[in-house]
């Protein structure tokens, strides 16, 4: 890792990995994904998105903003979010995901997978209008 990537990690500020990184291998890539908070223009409705594969083992860090996002991931294409899930005294073994409240930011690490395998982000939200912003943190 250079030591400018490395500084810019640190201060966790985006960065474009124009010297060679491959958390970011392309000029004005500066690790940072908008992502729907959901189907695009519904957002209440679950919707699964490839991440990137060079981001795969990382830490990120996830910036609800307009509604409580709910998050997970997934290595299927169908997964879903169902927030509407009930809670019971055993437990719920459902797809409720993470919650992640309106201009919050939750870290997570994205699952190392074997290569050539996919990793779905998949979300679904509360809120028509919620985004969330993925962006590399280590």
């Amino acid at each position: 890792m250079s030591e400018e990537l490395r500084k810019s990690l640190f201060n966790e500020a985006p960065y474009d990995g124009t010297s060679g990184s491959s958390r970011a291998p392309v000029a004005d890539d500066y690790g940072v994904i908008l992502f729907s908070g959901g189907q695009l223009g519904t957002e209440t409705d679950s919707v699964a998105t490839v991440v990137p594969e060079h981001w795969h083992g990382l830490e990120v860090g996830m910036l609800a903003l307009g509604g409580v996002a709910h998050v997970g991931f997934s290595k299927r294409s169908a997964a879903v979010m169902d927030r509407p899930a009930v809670a019971s005294n055993a437990g719920v073994v459902s797809q409720v995901g993470c919650p992640i409240p309106a201009g919050t930011e939750k870290r997570f690490r994205v699952p190392k997978v074997s290569p050539g395998e996919r990793v779905y982000f998949v979300r679904e939200s509360d809120t028509v209008g919620t985004t969330v912003r993925m962006r590399v943190l280590s």
